[in-house]
């Protein structure tokens, strides 16, 4: 179990630095539309982007369609 824990905290963790990068980067001015869009298609899951954004996964599942 408690590798399951040091797992998540690891993921939370790379969503943070994965966010930090969007905002600073040259990209950092875009919408969270253009975000969330972009974000598909490196092949996240919604429920990923839903988490690196702050959006709930029904919002970017609406985005994406």
């Amino acid at each position: 179990m408690q590798g399951n824990s040091v797992t998540e905290k690891v993921l939370k963790r790379l969503d943070i630095i994965v966010h930090l990068l969007l905002e600073n980067s040259s990209e950092g001015s875009l919408s969270i539309t253009a975000k969330i869009q972009r974000l598909s298609q490196f092949g996240l899951t919604t429920s990923e982007i839903s988490d690196i954004v702050g959006k709930p996964s029904n919002y970017v599942s609406y985005v994406i369609k």
